[in-house]
């Protein structure tokens, strides 16, 4: 379980980084909505790192979790954009590229974190 913690700080660690780039060019508004959206991204991507860290052996069930953690993440997409878009949320572009600019960065940085397979 070493790996999913050191996931988990790399993976902060990266959506903080992406949260101080975007406070540079965002006004406090757009920071904010991409901070929430970092946290809800950070919120989502760790239980599905850690189901797919705990099937890696298993090759049927590493893609079965695989696509679930990927359907879960539109699920959020899909139901903060409704939100934004009903008035309820911050600034609508910042929350949703921060959400997926956040996930996208947590999903190419698993590999690094999941066991590789010794050849034989």
């Amino acid at each position: 379980m070493r790996r999913v913690a050191a996931y988990g700080a790399a993976g902060l660690v990266l959506a903080l980084v992406i949260v101080g780039i975007a406070a540079t060019a965002l006004p406090p508004a757009g920071t904010r909505a991409v901070a929430l959206s970092a946290a809800i991204a950070y919120g989502v991507q760790m239980p599905a790192f850690g189901a797919l860290y705990r099937v890696q052996s298993r090759p049927q069930l590493f893609l079965v979790v695989w696509l679930g953690g990927m359907a879960v993440r539109f699920l959020v997409l899909g139901v903060l954009a409704f939100w934004a878009a009903r008035g309820g949320g911050p600034a609508v572009a910042p929350l949703l590229l921060g959400y997926v600019g956040v996930v996208f960065a947590l999903v190419l940085l698993e590999p690094l974190f999941l066991r590789r397979k010794r050849p034989e």
